[in-house]
C-alpha cells in the first residue's frame, strides 16, 4: 500500500471555495467518484477522483479557498495484482480489519463534535477559542456562540485532539450542527463520527477486477442544513432570509440564486407590511449613503446581534398586535417608605430590595385577578388561550441592546425571592450570560424606565402576548385627600394592550387593581 496525495485539477479561475465535502476518512474511493464540490464566482464545479483507493485525510475543508494544485485528499492505494479478489473477499477482509483496529484500547478515533440544543433560535459564530493540534479536556470551552438573545460559551464533551475546524467565526450555527473533528480515544466519552451510508453496487453491473480490489465500497456523505453556496449564502444574510424556508430547484436540490429571488418576492406579495420593513434593506445602501454624503459626514454603524433580532420582532409584533394603551397613577408614597425601611436588612443577606420586585408581584396578583391578560390570541383568530402559569419578563438594557429574561413562576414566589432573581438575570443579561431558555416563555412583560428618566410611553406588546406595563419615574405631586393638599410620590404607569383580546373597559380595570396594591402591599396577603 503507498500513500498518495490528490491535488486539486485546473480549475480555470483563481480561485473556488469549498462548499461540499463528498468523502470522510476511512471511506474508499471508485475512479471519477465525486471528492469535492466547489463553487467559484461563475459557475459549481463537482470534483473526481482521479484513481481508487482508502481515504486517509481529508486536506481542504468546508469554506476553505482554493486554487489549481491545492492538495485536496490523502489516499492509501493498493498495489495492483492479477489475484482477481471478488467482491465478497475484499468486503470480508475490510470487516476483519475495521474489527481488528476496533478491538485495540488504545485506538485513536476521529470523533464529532456537535452543537448543544440552541433552543428555537440559531446562532453566529463569534470566537473558536481552540486551534488545530491542541490538547482538549472534557468540559474546556471551545467557542464562544451568539444568538439574538445572549452569548455563550460551547464545552467539550470529550477529551482529545483538535484536527480541524467545520465551522468558521460569522457561521450560523444550529442545534446538533457538526461543530470540530478531533481524535480522541475510542473508549472516552463521546459521539463517534457517523457511520457514511453504503451504496452497493446493483447485481446486473460488474465491476472491474482492479476496481474490485481497490475500491470494494463506495459511501455518500449525508449533508445537513440548507445546500446553498457562499455567494447564495451571502445574499440571504443581506436580506434576512431563513434558507430552511426556502426550496432548491438546482444540482442535487441545491438552493441558487433564482431561488433565493423567487422567495423573496413571493414573501414581499403575500405580506404588505414585511415589505415595508424590509424596503429600506432591499434598496442599495451604497445609493442611500452617496445622497446622505452629499449634505455632510456620516458613519455607518451596524446593529449588533440582539438589536437586528429586537427590530424584526418589534416589526411583527407592530403588524399583529392591535396596540392600545392606558395611563394611570399609583400612589406609591407608603410602599417606598417599606422598601427603604426593610432595604438594609435584605442587602445584608445578598439581596437588592428593588421597586421592580413588588411590580412584578404585584402585577401577578392582578392577572390572577384578570386572566384574561395571562393568555394569547388563538391562531387561527376565533378565540384565545388561557395560561395557568405565570412568569413575567422583565425588561433589561445591556450594552448590546434590550433583553427581556424570564422569571418563572412568580405566583410562587414572594417579594424578597423575586428581588433575588431579579438581581441573578439582571447581572447574567448584562454579562451576556443568558441561555435560549431563560427569556422563552413569558406571560406578561414589564418594562421600567423609572431609573432613567421620563413621565410616560407606550411600549410595544412583546407579542404573542396581550400585553405589557410601562413604568416610569415616580415623582412628588399634590394629592388632594379630601382635606387639603398633600406631597404623594406617584408612580405613572403604561398598560399597552391588544385590543382584540382586551377591552378598554377591562385594561381600566387592570391598573385600577395594581395602583390598589401599590398603594397597600398589604392587599398581597389577600
Amino acid at each position: 500500500m503507498t500513500l498518495k496525495t490528490l491535488h486539486f485539477p485546473d480549475l480555470g479561475t483563481e480561485d473556488a471555495s469549498v462548499i461540499e465535502v463528498k468523502v470522510l476518512p476511512g471511506q474508499y474511493l471508485q475512479p471519477e467518484q465525486t471528492v469535492m464540490v466547489l463553487e467559484s464566482a461563475k459557475a459549481t464545479m463537482e470534483i473526481p477522483a482521479p484513481l481508487a483507493g482508502q481515504v486517509v485525510e481529508v486536506l481542504a475543508v468546508l469554506g476553505q479557498s482554493v486554487r489549481s494544485g491545492d492538495p485536496m485528499v490523502r489516499v492509501e492505494v493498493a498495489e495492483m495484482s492479477n489475484s482477481g479478489l471478488d467482491l465478497e473477499t475484499v468486503l470480508e477482509q475490510a470487516t476483519q480489519k475495521l474489527a481488528s483496529l476496533e478491538a485495540k484500547a488504545d485506538i485513536q478515533a476521529e470523533r464529532i463534535l456537535t452543537a448543544p440544543e440552541l433552543g428555537s433560535e440559531d446562532a453566529h459564530v463569534l470566537e473558536l477559542l481552540v486551534q488545530p493540534g491542541q490538547m482538549i479536556a472534557a468540559e474546556q470551552s471551545i467557542m464562544v456562540l451568539e444568538s439574538a438573545k445572549a452569548t455563550m460559551e460551547v464545552p467539550s464533551t470529550m477529551t482529545g485532539t483538535v484536527i480541524r475546524w467545520l465551522v468558521q467565526v460569522g457561521d450560523a450555527v444550529a442545534s446538533g450542527q457538526r461543530l470540530l473533528v478531533l481524535h480522541s480515544k475510542a473508549d472516552e466519552k463521546g459521539l463517534a463520527l457517523p457511520q457514511p451510508e453504503p451504496i452497493l453496487p446493483s447485481p446486473e453491473k460488474e465491476l472491474p477486477s482492479s476496481s474490485l480490489q481497490q475500491a470494494p465500497v463506495l459511501t455518500r456523505l449525508q449533508v445537513s442544513g440548507p445546500h446553498a453556496g457562499p455567494a447564495v449564502r451571502r445574499m440571504a444574510r443581506e436580506l434576512g432570509v431563513d434558507l430552511a424556508r426556502v426550496d432548491g430547484h438546482g444540482p442535487h436540490q441545491r438552493i441558487v440564486k433564482e431561488d433565493l429571488q423567487s422567495y423573496v418576492r413571493q414573501q414581499l406579495q403575500q405580506a404588505p407590511m414585511a415589505s415595508l420593513v424590509a424596503g429600506p434593506a432591499a434598496r442599495s445602501c451604497a445609493d442611500q449613503e452617496a445622497a446622505l454624503r452629499r449634505l455632510g459626514e456620516i458613519e455607518s454603524l451596524p446593529f449588533s446581534r440582539i438589536q437586528r433580532y429586537s427590530a424584526q420582532h418589534l416589526a411583527h409584533a407592530s403588524a399583529e398586535v392591535v396596540p392600545v394603551t392606558q395611563f394611570d397613577l399609583a400612589d406609591i408614597t407608603d410602599l417606598e417608605a417599606f422598601r427603604l425601611q426593610e432595604k438594609s436588612s435584605l442587602k445584608a443577606q445578598g439581596v437588592n430590595l428593588t421597586l421592580l420586585a413588588f411590580l412584578v408581584r404585584a402585577c401577578t396578583h392582578v392577572l390572577q385577578r384578570y386572566p384574561r391578560f395571562n393568555s394569547e390570541l388563538r391562531a387561527d383568530g376565533e378565540g384565545i388561550l388561557l395560561k395557568h402559569w405565570i412568569h413575567i419578563g422583565v425588561a433589561v438594557d445591556t450594552e448590546g441592546g434590550l433583553v427581556v429574561p424570564v422569571l418563572r413562576d412568580c405566583d410562587r414566589r414572594g417579594i424578597s425571592d423575586i428581588a433575588r432573581r431579579l438581581g441573578e438575570v439582571s447581572a447574567a443579561a448584562r454579562d451576556q450570560r443568558l441561555r435560549p431558555e431563560d427569556m422563552t416563555g413569558g406571560c406578561f412583560t414589564i418594562s421600567s424606565l423609572g431609573g432613567i428618566g421620563g413621565t410616560a410611553f407606550t411600549p410595544v406588546v412583546n407579542w404573542p402576548q396581550v400585553a405589557i406595563l410601562g413604568v416610569s419615574r415616580a415623582s412628588l405631586q399634590p394629592v388632594w385627600d379630601g382635606e387639603g393638599f398633600r406631597p404623594r410620590l406617584m408612580l405613572p404607569l403604561s398598560l399597552t394592550y391588544d385590543h382584540r383580546v382586551i377591552d378598554g373597559a377591562l385594561a381600566a380595570r387592570f391598573t385600577t387593581a395594581l395602583a390598589e396594591v401599590l398603594g397597600d402591599v398589604r392587599r398581597l396577603l389577600l
